[in-house]
Parts: structure tokens; C-alpha cells; sequence
């Protein structure tokens, strides 16, 4: 790896068939470094580890909650990092970041390239301290996680074929910034209405451009066997199409911020996920895991991606 942080624990992760929870990450950078609580705990020969939010009186305060499951796939490759004390001075000043990436690249080449990728925009955003441009920056910090991504070598020097998807989220304030290269979403719950902010980069993209240019059909679109592969990820090596936002954050009680891999919405319907997310509107602990469960019941039998789900509230 081309990457000067260190990693000093990571989260469980586990290759069974069985669900996998996420415990935090301890993490170091030059001179910062975060440390994540975290349960762990075995049964019946699976083992996971449940993340406990930390919850205050003050009424900024933040809970995040996250679940990743392996699904019926053989690796994990899927990789999460949150801001694990909410009420810190970090937080106070850059506020709190969520990222997502979904791997891809075969075990190794995924795994690292997910993992790497979280890692630079994670402990980057934080050793700037506080920035004026939050999307500029996490814009930047995916533009040069493409570069560190793309030059993954093995060990016999050759370049492995990897690469990630990364979406994350920043909430300062009555804000929520973010960023995504790729086709995992974020989905925004206000006032009772479920709202996708982002987009996925992938090849219907461009032939819903032609659709609306008028040269070819709607039925084109759909079925075009190449409609969901990507256009754009982290490890493409320059030319990425990445988007930025912000949204106002907070002000209604049962907002809710939902960062997943495709893994979910490939198997549960949006009005099934809207329907859930309403459901634990204000009470957000166990959200994550109802969302991981309802989808490996869905979707087709044996074919499930990995899935992790994080969620994002205030309260």
C-alpha cells in the first residue's frame, strides 16, 4: 500500500455465511488518532461485534449506527469508518464523517481497495482540521484516494485490477456534506419522505442521456445487458465523475441520513427501505440490522452481495 497512515485494529470481519456486524475502528494518523468502542461477542461459532452509539442530552448530539454482512458471498469486501466520539473537540470543529466502499477486484484487490480508500479520506479529512469547503475537500480526498487506489500493486510488483465505490458524509452543524464516486447510495429521510441524493455512476447514466436526447428508447435503456457497469469508481486511475452535495440537517425529528452499499437496494425495494426507516424514525440502534435482515429475505436465494448499511441521526 502507497499510504502513510497506520492501522492499528480493524473491524471484524468474518468469510461465513453468517451476518457480520462492524465493531469501530481504532485508527492512527501522524500525530491524531481516534479510538472506537466496540462489543464483541461470539455464538455459535459466528463471530460479531455491535457497535453501542454514544448518546447525550445536548441536542446536537450525533448517533450512528452501522451493520456489514458478507451475504452468500466468499470475501468481504465492504469496509466502513465512522467518527466513533461524536462529542469530541474533532468533531466540534471538522464534524462528524461517515464513509462507505464497496470493493471490487476479486478477495485481495477489493478488500484493499476499499479499505485504503476509507482509510485516506477518513484520516486526511481530519488531519486538515477544520476547512471551509467541505465538499471540495472530500472531493479532493477521493481524487487523490483514485491515485493511491490505481497504483496497488501485488507483491511480484504487478498492478491489481481494483478498485471501489466511496460515498461519505460530513455533518457539522445543521449540515450534512457529501461526496460519492460509484453506484453505493445515500439516501435522506425528512418529514416522512425517503429521497435518494445521489446518483449511480454507471453506464445507464449515459444511455438514459441518450434516451432523453432522443436516439434511443426507453426499452433500450432497460435492457441494455451493460446498463449497471460502472463509469466511474476510486481506482479508475483519473476521469472520475464524482458528485458533492449539501443538505440542511436536523430540523425535523425524524431526519435521517442512510449510507449503503448496492448490496441493499438490489435486494429490498426503496418503499420497503422508506417503510423500515419510518418505522425506527427516533430510535435508529437496531435499524441497521433490520435492514441487512429483511434483505438478505429478499433479492434471489444464494445470490446476495455484501451489504452494509449506516445511519446517520441526530438525537
Amino acid at each position: 500500500m502507497r499510504t502513510e497512515w497506520i492501522v492499528l485494529a480493524a473491524a471484524l470481519q468474518e468469510t461465513q455465511s453468517g451476518g457480520v456486524r462492524l465493531a469501530g475502528i481504532i485508527l492512527a494518523a501522524v500525530g491524531f488518532v481516534l479510538i472506537a468502542a466496540g462489543i464483541i461477542y461470539g455464538l455459535g461459532g459466528k463471530k460479531e461485534a455491535a457497535y453501542k452509539p454514544n448518546k447525550t442530552n445536548k441536542p446536537e448530539a450525533i448517533t450512528v449506527t452501522a451493520e456489514s454482512i458478507i451475504g452468500d458471498r466468499k470475501y468481504q469486501q465492504d469496509f466502513f469508518l465512522f467518527t466513533p466520539d461524536t462529542n469530541s473537540e474533532a468533531v466540534k470543529d471538522s464534524g462528524m464523517l461517515a464513509i462507505v466502499c464497496d470493493g471490487m477486484g476479486g478477495m485481495e484487490g477489493g478488500e484493499i481497495a476499499s479499505r485504503m480508500c476509507a482509510e485516506l479520506v477518513y484520516n486526511g479529512y481530519y488531519q486538515m482540521g477544520k476547512v471551509d469547503d467541505v465538499c471540495q475537500v472530500l472531493k479532493e480526498l477521493v481524487t487523490a484516494a483514485d491515485d493511491e487506489v490505481s497504483a496497488i500493486t501485488d507483491q511480484s510488483g504487478r498492478k491489481l485490477r481494483s478498485g471501489t465505490t466511496a460515498i461519505a458524509v460530513v455533518v457539522r452543524g445543521s449540515k450534512a456534506y457529501w461526496v460519492s464516486a460509484g453506484d453505493s447510495r445515500i439516501y435522506y429521510l425528512h418529514n416522512g419522505r425517503l429521497e435518494r441524493i445521489t446518483r449511480d455512476h454507471n453506464f445507464r447514466l449515459l444511455l438514459q442521456e441518450q434516451c432523453n436526447a432522443g436516439y434511443i428508447t426507453q426499452e433500450e435503456v432497460e435492457t441494455d445487458g451493460q446498463k449497471e457497469a460502472l463509469i466511474s469508481y476510486v481506482g479508475k486511475g483519473g476521469n472520475l465523475l464524482i458528485d458533492t452535495g449539501v443538505i440542511e440537517f436536523g430540523s425535523a425529528k425524524d431526519d435521517m441520513i442512510l449510507l449503503c452499499s448496492d448490496g441493499l437496494y438490489k435486494a429490498l425495494p426503496e418503499e420497503d427501505i422508506q417503510r423500515l426507516m419510518l418505522q425506527h424514525a427516533g430510535n435508529s440502534m437496531h435499524l441497521p440490522k433490520v435492514l441487512t435482515r429483511a434483505a438478505m429475505a429478499g433479492g434471489r436465494p444464494g445470490k446476495h452481495d455484501n451489504i452494509t448499511v449506516l445511519t446517520v441521526s441526530k438525537g
